[in-house]
Parts: C-alpha cells; sequence; structure tokens
C-alpha cells in the first residue's frame, strides 16, 4: 500500500524545489504551532508548559530526513524573535538568547528523530509494546537537550533569577515532552491509512467513541461541579473510554482520539474549566499535562499491545479484555488517589496561609524601612557635597552592595527636576559634556515639567534604557513624585511596568520617591517646596524579584 511516508521521500528525491518547499511549509508550521505555544508561557519567561512545537519537529525530521533541520532552526529562531522582541535597545542581548535557544531546539528534534530511527527502525512504527517504550525513552532523553539550554540561557543572561531554575526546566522539558508525545505519533501513525476495523459496522463503533469522548468533554470541561468528587470521577471515565479506542481502532483511533481530548482540555483548562484548574493558567496548565502524558502513554500501549498480538497470532481480541480491564482499573485508581492527594495538600496549604502571610507581611514591612534609608542616603549625599557627580554617585551605590545587603532593589538613581525648557537643555547639555554624546531628555517634546534620569547605578544594560527618561511624562510616576514633593517623605507609585522592562520576562513593578530640595532642607510651606524642588532619589523594584529578595529561601513555600 503507498503510504505518506512513500510520497514525501519520492517529493522530497525529486529535486532542491520541492525539498525548499517542503522545508518552508515546515518553518510556517513550526512558528504558528510555537507562536500559540509561547501564549501560553509564564508571564516572567517564554517558558510554555504546552509546547506543540516540538512533536512538529520531531516528526518532520523523522519523515523528511535530517537534512530538513534549517527549516526547524528558521521558525525556532523566528519564534524566539517574536517572544523577545528585538529593538535598538536589546537586539544583541535578545538576538543572542534567540539563537541560542533555537539551537536547543533543532539540537532537540535532531537527537529524537537519531533515536527513534535507531531504537524503531527507518519505519518509525508503533507496531510493539516495545517499541512504544522506546520511543517513550527517545522523547525524554531528547527534551533535556532543549529544557537545559534554554533555561541555562535564561537564567544566565538574567531573564529569570537563578532560584527559577529547577521550576523552568521541569515545566520546559514537561512542555516539550507532551507536544511530542500527542503531535508526534499522530503525524507518524497517520501517514498511512487506517485499515477497515475487524467490527461489524466500524461507522457505528466510531460514532459511538466521538458521541461517548464528545459528552464526557462536555461533562468535565463544561459543566460546572460543585464537588470535587464528581469531577474527579468523570476524568477516570477517559480511561475506559481511551482503551475502547485502541481495542477498535488501533493506534489510528488512539492517536485521533488523544489529540481531540488533548485540544479540547487545553483549551477549557485555559478558559478556566475542568479539574486541572489551579491558582493560574500556568500551574493549571502543568497539572494538565500529567494527566495528558498518562492518557497518551496508556494508549499508545495498549494499541501497540493489541497489534503486537494480532501480528503473532497468540490472542484473539475478546482474549485481551481482562488484562486491560486490569490495568484500566489501576490507572482509575492512580487517578483517583492523584486528585484525592491534591485536594489534601491544597486544604493543609490553607490552613496554613494565614500564618505565612502575617509573616511575610511583618518582613516586608521591615525591608521596605531599610529600603527608605537607602534613599535618605542618597539624599545626605547631595546635602552633604556642594555638587555630587556620575563617579561619586556610583560609588556610593557600590559601597551599598545592593546585591548582598538589599535584594530585590533594580538601583539607586536620582532625577533632576526641570521646570522649564531652559534648564532642559543647559541639563542635556551636562550630561552630554559628561561622556553621553547622544543624551536627551525622553520622550521627546514640550512639558511643563521634567523629572528626568540623571543617574542610576548599577548601570547594568537594563538601567540603560532609563537613562534619560522624564518621570513627569506618564500619570502614575508624576502623581508620586508630586506627593513626595509636597510632602516632603517617601512616597511610594502605583503598580507600573519599569522602563528597563523588555518584550521578555516582564514584571509588575513600582518606584520609591524621596525628594531633595535647594539649601538643603525641606521647606516648610507647600508653595516653597514645589518651588525649592531640585530633584528626587529613588529606587525601581521589579516585583518578582523583589519578594525574591525579601522572602529568600525561608519562604520557598510562598
Amino acid at each position: 500500500m503507498d503510504t505518506l511516508t512513500d510520497r514525501v521521500k519520492v517529493d522530497l528525491s525529486g529535486g532542491s524545489g520541492r525539498a525548499v518547499v517542503a522545508g518552508i511549509v515546515i518553518t510556517l508550521v513550526y512558528f504558528i504551532a510555537g507562536y500559540f505555544g509561547l501564549k501560553l508561557a509564564f508571564e516572567t519567561t517564554n517558558v510554555s508548559p504546552v509546547w506543540p512545537a516540538s512533536g512538529i519537529a520531531l516528526a518532520a525530521l523523522v519523515l523528511g530526513g535530517l537534512r530538513m533541520w534549517p527549516a526547524i532552526t528558521i521558525g525556532a529562531i523566528l519564534v524566539n524573535f517574536v517572544s523577545f522582541g528585538i529593538d535598538a535597545d536589546s537586539w544583541r542581548i535578545h538576538g543572542l538568547a534567540s539563537m541560542i535557544i533555537a539551537t536547543g531546539n533543532t539540537l532537540e528534534a535532531l537527537a529524537g528523530a537519531v533515536l527513534i530511527r535507531s531504537f524503531l527502525g527507518a519505519g518509525a512504527r508503533f507496531h510493539s509494546v516495545t517499541n512504544v517504550f522506546r520511543f517513550l525513552l527517545a522523547v525524554a532523553l531528547a527534551c533535556t537537550i532543549s529544557a537545559g539550554v534554554g533555561t541555562v540561557t535564561l537564567v544566565g543572561l538574567e531573564f529569570a533569577p537563578v532560584t527559577a531554575l529547577q521550576g523552568i526546566f521541569s515545566t520546559w522539558w514537561l512542555g516539550d515532552c507532551v507536544g511530542m508525545l500527542v503531535v508526534t505519533p499522530t503525524l507518524l501513525v497517520w501517514r498511512q491509512r487506517p485499515q477497515a476495523p475487524g467490527c461489524h459496522r466500524p461507522w457505528l463503533q466510531a460514532s459511538t467513541l466521538a458521541v461517548v469522548v464528545g459528552l464526557l468533554l462536555f461533562l468535565v470541561f463544561a459543566v460546572p461541579h460543585q464537588d470535587a468528587l464528581d469531577t474527579r470521577l468523570l476524568t477516570f471515565l477517559f480511561v475506559p473510554a481511551l482503551a475502547y479506542a485502541a481495542y477498535m481502532f488501533g493506534l489510528h483511533g488512539v492517536t485521533a482520539c488523544s489529540l481531540a481530548v488533548v485540544s479540547v482540555a487545553i483549551a477549557s483548562t485555559i478558559g478556566g474549566g475542568g479539574p486541572f484548574v489551579f491558582g493560574s493558567v500556568n500551574a493549571s496548565l502543568v497539572a494538565l499535562d500529567a494527566f495528558i502524558a498518562l492518557w497518551v502513554c496508556s494508549g499508545l500501549v495498549l494499541a501497540a499491545d493489541l497489534q503486537e498480538r494480532s501480528q503473532q497470532g497468540v490472542l484473539q481480541r475478546h482474549e485481551t479484555l481482562v488484562p486491560w480491564a486490569v490495568l484500566v482499573f489501576a490507572l482509575g485508581v492512580s487517578i483517583l488517589m492523584w486528585r484525592a492527594a491534591l485536594d489534601t495538600a491544597q486544604e493543609k496549604g490553607a490552613e496554613q496561609f494565614e500564618f505565612l502571610a502575617d509573616t511575610v507581611r511583618a518582613r516586608i514591612a521591615d525591608r521596605m524601612r531599610d529600603y527608605q534609608q537607602v534613599l535618605r542616603g542618597g539624599v545626605g549625599l547631595f546635602y552633604a557635597s556642594d555638587e555630587v557627580d556620575r563617579e561619586e554617585w556610583r560609588r556610593f551605590v557600590e559601597e551599598l552592595d545592593l546585591a548582598e545587603n538589599y535584594p530585590g532593589i533594580q538601583g539607586v538613581g536620582f532625577a533632576r527636576y526641570l521646570n522649564s525648557e531652559a534648564a532642559k537643555r543647559e541639563f542635556e547639555a551636562s550630561v552630554r559634556r559628561g561622556g553621553f554624546p547622544e543624551f536627551s531628555v525622553k520622550p521627546s517634546g514640550q512639558r511643563e515639567a521634567y523629572v528626568s534620569i540623571a543617574f542610576l547605578e548599577p548601570f547594568d544594560w537594563r538601567n540603560q534604557r532609563a537613562h534619560g527618561y522624564d518621570m513627569f511624562s506618564e500619570a502614575l510616576r508624576r502623581k508620586a513624585i508630586a506627593k513626595a514633593r509636597d510632602s516632603g517623605s517617601t512616597a511610594v507609585s502605583a503598580k507600573i511596568t519599569l522602563v528597563q522592562e523588555t518584550a521578555i520576562g516582564v514584571q509588575a513593578g513600582f518606584l520609591m520617591y524621596l525628594p531633595l530640595y535647594r539649601n538643603d532642607v525641606v521647606p516648610d510651606t507647600l508653595e516653597q517646596r514645589r518651588e525649592q524642588m531640585y530633584g528626587v532619589v529613588y529606587s525601581p523594584y521589579r516585583m518578582d524579584d523583589l519578594m525574591t529578595g525579601i522572602l529568600g529561601k525561608q519562604f520557598s513555600q510562598v
């Protein structure tokens, strides 16, 4: 029988033109799958708990040959470029991260294809239980490559903290594994036309299976349930449905059924429905991944077992019912126990929450008072000096040793208050003379007043993005600065997105301001404070980094 694989190989061998077309198609499909996969990524990274592009890449190299790897690389680079975002300020580091991660994606697919060809043979067929387990081993090993490369890249280039290393690796690995387990078998199995099942009225059996699976999907993911036990019991019913698909339609039935269930389950979980919904979309999808892996692996094993026994003529089809029933029962009990243990853990977690919340609240309050003292030290430096230049400010912040003594602070800066266009031009000229010939207050345009960042240490690549930014040009920052100016004391902004943020790893942030005035004292009246305003000493904070710095390892469970 002619197969899709045979036709693909003929097409690719028919000329370089067809190979190029095939490569373009693979690149586009990979990019589209990766783009939608990144929509599910964690907020602080581009790590997605569901990554179908890995399955597409693996199937493409198995079916089209290893020479199709450039199509995977190009698709991965494009996906990562879109994810990170490439702009004038950060294109080097984002471009480097994109290239490294794309290399890991390509090596993952190449390694998986080589292992599958070695373990399963050139045909890459799931005709035996041994081949299924070999496929699972190949997937597990290959996915460590992309997960390892990606995790080291994100942590090494400071897109994510070191404390998140384990979570990033495990989520990345699990997401890639799920993509390969769902997508790759589907493409490899359906390259051949399904054979007519050995049953009476196969169309009736297929319709029955579709109705049963559709009803289960509706009951589990669409209908709200007050009792968690009801949802757990309904989840268990997917297992015999999968066994029925394997028994009646083999690998074609299992892969088609799995793809349908996984697609609906992911869409419903993202929308907040079903038994896998937890505190966040990402946590819910990670929990769903465990169910998907169990579902797909079990289905492949059942279908391969039936096919192997049928080919050997060892058992009649009805003789598989007893061992299968035992397996289905064991899987069902495992699912129920997992869900029960999970519910118990959630109840215990709720009991500890109040105690931890009070402790954390007190710790945050203490640390914020320490951060205020840092700003007071900066104001004191200005009041004690005739003039503070960039080098003095750098030395002042360096001696604070922020990373060691005040973890969570993005930096300590000084911004000049400019109440006229003349003052703005004079300020720009002085900064340019200090070694920044392209410096200008940004955003451009005329305004009644400006509060432009003059110093911000440490002057790393993130903080360089904020140099010259007029914080008075944005409403939330302006409100906080005005409050600090009018009160003469510390003021904190509402939640904002820092100028330092890039397209990837975005965190919520806020700013803390402390004003300083001419004549080195806080004026007595509101009018005098507004008139004698000289600038603000301030600190930017990224919330995730701040909480990690404040809570540290002592509160890793929070």
